[in-house]
């Protein structure tokens, strides 16, 4: 009498199942994130200690919607249906965005954002996608960053260039030894490589004319603090 339920199991493909349950998590963490820009508002009467709970539910919560986007777009790359949206964005709108949407978590940790980008410089990239990537990198860097994150853009000769640093102690090896290389999944490490993937991924469909998009990280050249850089035809 189970061997329905059971053969009906078999047929379900779970990348199709794990989509749907994406998009049922992110409206649950829409909810989530709503409520937690309500107590925003309230924030400054509530006692330290839990406007400092409340600053690390902000940056968690962040973290996984990024990580759920990042789900999203892998599984329509895969099912070649990852629409991507070319419009024209001002580099310093992306970024005053970016920092406003950490900007309680940068004040927890005493961090310095520094922002250097001319109000005028502009670029056609799909928003949603670029901002996702940069939204996880500029998260990461908030983690290891000791006092300062520095988000930078400029244009050289046909191509854009973005890049956030930080003071850390800097990429490990075993990561900056990843960068180009497709197959980084390991559970077995602690960490995935979906990071990786996804940046690769975003970079890769914003080649443009046989000009191709790249990613890099290193370590800054004083020793101090992590780079990571994206180009953009």
């Amino acid at each position: 009498m189970f061997d329905e339920p059971l053969k009906i199991a078999n047929e379900l493909n779970f990348a199709d199942v794990l989509a749907l349950s994406i998009h049922d998590i992110k409206n649950s963490l829409s909810f989530m994130q709503e409520s937690i820009m309500q107590l925003e508002s309230i924030k400054t009467k509530l006692p330290t200690e839990q406007q400092t709970a409340l600053n690390q539910l902000h940056y968690e919560s962040n973290r996984v919607n990024t990580n759920l986007l990042q789900l999203l777009t892998v599984y329509k790359a895969q099912k070649a249906q990852l629409a991507v949206n070319f419009n024209v964005h001002f580099l310093a709108d992306l970024f005053a965005d970016l920092v406003a949407s950490q900007q309680a978590y940068f004040q927890q940790k005493n961090l310095t954002v520094q922002v250097k980008v001319e109000e005028t410089l502009n670029w056609a990239f799909d928003e949603q996608l670029i901002a996702s990537l940069l939204n996880d990198i500029l998260a990461n860097a908030s983690r290891y960053a000791n006092s300062c994150i520095s988000l930078s853009a400029w244009q050289e000769r046909d191509y854009l260039y973005i890049q956030i640093a930080d003071d850390g102690d800097g990429y490990p090896n075993s990561l900056l030894a990843d960068i180009d290389n497709q197959k980084t999944f390991d559970l077995s490490t602690g960490r995935t490589g979906l990071g990786l993937y996804f940046a690769r991924l975003i970079a890769s469909v914003h080649n443009k004319e046989h000009r191709s998009a790249e990613i890099k990280l290193q370590n800054c050249k004083n020793g101090q603090g992590g780079l990571f850089l994206l180009k953009l035809p």
